[in-house]
């Protein structure tokens, strides 16, 4: 499995507070099977959530030298979850990265309310060539059960990221229904365990094994675990 969704990078969002915290994380997550985790602190403008991409280059740095001194053999790339917003692409160079300086993009909406103005964000974002990547969309409950919309943001190029957490009821019972029909739709293309902090459960999950139980479909449970997360690290299409 590749972790297509995580908040380790420290002290800069609401995830991981301190270095110390993210090494236990990252120890944890490796201990588990996992080699390849993608950042993605997130990113709301004009709030507190905001580190620059100096910033989270700087402890991006740091966090891989600890690993280098551990022992722990994780492979880390940067990106960010940036809350929806018609200013994106100005923001792209110094603000808001990127998953490992590709063209796709890990975006959230609103839990409370549909966002406005989408089809001219994903406008701007295609003109930019941005390939925006949707968080968690089995969590977005303004949109329970309506899978058009989901058809519809497939259609207009965006991928579906999918939470471990969802799959087992962590968010409660809507989102669990919904990661499963959208799995069993065919609609989610990557799987990220969207952790926080040490104490979550995420990692020791047979998500394998469940994945399949679900989708009845090796080669597609590869694909959302694994294959089009390194197609999109190599910014290749998928």
């Amino acid at each position: 499995m590749i972790d297509t969704h995580s908040h380790i990078l420290y002290g800069i969002d609401d995830g991981s507070h301190s270095l110390k915290e993210s090494l236990e994380i990252l120890s944890i997550a490796e201990a588990n099977g996992v080699k390849d985790i993608i950042l993605t602190p997130h990113y709301i403008k004009d709030s507190k959530y905001n580190a620059n991409n100096k910033l989270k280059k700087e402890l991006l740095n740091n966090l891989n030298k600890e690993l280098k001194n551990q022992n722990i053999n994780i492979n880390l790339y940067l990106g960010n979850e940036v809350y929806i917003d018609e200013d994106l692409p100005p923001l792209l160079k110094d603000d808001i990265s990127t998953i490992n300086n590709s063209n796709y993009l890990l975006i959230e909406f609103s839990l409370g309310r549909k966002p406005e103005n989408l089809e001219e964000v994903l406008d701007e974002l295609e003109e930019a060539n941005i390939i925006p990547i949707i968080a968690h969309p089995e969590r977005y409950l303004n949109y329970y059960k309506d899978y058009n919309f989901f058809y519809y943001l497939k259609e207009r190029g965006c991928l579906l990221q999918g939470n471990i957490g969802s799959i087992y009821g962590h968010y409660g019972r809507k989102p669990k229904k919904m990661i499963k029909e959208l799995l069993k739709r065919n609609l989610i293309d990557l799987i990220g365990s969207d952790i926080h902090h040490k104490h979550q459960d995420f990692y020791s999950h047979n998500i394998e094994k469940d994945l399949l139980k679900i989708v009845k479909d090796e080669r597609l449970v590869r694909d959302i675990l694994t294959n089009n997360a390194k197609r999109i690290i190599g910014n290749q299409t998928i």
